[in-house]
C-alpha cells in the first residue's frame, strides 16, 4: 500500500514539474549569431496579439546585454522579429511546396485538438548593406492559445540562446 502511494506521489510531482516548466521548446536555426554591431528593427513591433510589441522589447534587452546597439542611420543588421500563433492541425513547410520537407507536420486530431495552438518566434538577422540573410533562430511550442503571449518570452530566451528567466 505504502508503495503505490509513493509510485502515485512521484507521478504527480513529475506531471506537475513538467506543467512547470512549460511545454517543450523546439529551436531551430541557420547560421551563427553575429558578432556584436549596430542594428535597427524592420519594423515598429506593432502585431495583433497584444504582446507582440513587448516580444520585440525582450529582445531588444537581449541584443542589448550581448553588446549590440540600436542605430537607425549606421545600422550593420535590420533584425526582423515575427511572432505567430497557429492552430496544432495546420502544418508548416520548409522549402518549396514540392518538396514537402515538413518544418513542422499537422498534428492528428486527440485531446485539447481544439484549444492547443504552436506558438512561435522567430528573430532574424539581414545584412543591412547586401540583404543577405546572415542569422535566423525559430523557437515554437505547443500550448493553448490563450497561453501564447505568456509563453512568448520562453521563447525569445529560446531563439536568443539566453537562459529563460522568470518574468
Amino acid at each position: 500500500m505504502i508503495g503505490r502511494y509513493l509510485a502515485a506521489t512521484a507521478l504527480l510531482g513529475l506531471s506537475l514539474g513538467a506543467h512547470r516548466t512549460g511545454p517543450a521548446v523546439v529551436l531551430t536555426s541557420s547560421g551563427p549569431m553575429p558578432e556584436a554591431a549596430a542594428y535597427r528593427f524592420a519594423g515598429e513591433g506593432q502585431g495583433e496579439q497584444p504582446g507582440d510589441f513587448l516580444v520585440r522589447s525582450v529582445v531588444e534587452k537581449q541584443l542589448q546585454a550581448k553588446g549590440f546597439r540600436q542605430s537607425d542611420k549606421a545600422a550593420r543588421y535590420v533584425v526582423e522579429v515575427a511572432v505567430s500563433a497557429r492552430p496544432n492541425n495546420v502544418g508548416a513547410f520548409q522549402g518549396a511546396p514540392d518538396s514537402r520537407v515538413w518544418l513542422d507536420a499537422p498534428a492528428a486530431k486527440g485531446a485539447g485538438f481544439g484549444s492547443d495552438h504552436v506558438c512561435a518566434v522567430r528573430v532574424r538577422f539581414i545584412d543591412a548593406a547586401t540583404g543577405a540573410e546572415t542569422w535566423r533562430a525559430n523557437a515554437q511550442q505547443h500550448a493553448p492559445a490563450a497561453d501564447c503571449n505568456t509563453e512568448n518570452w520562453r521563447l525569445v530566451d529560446a531563439a536568443m540562446g539566453t537562459v529563460a528567466a522568470k518574468r
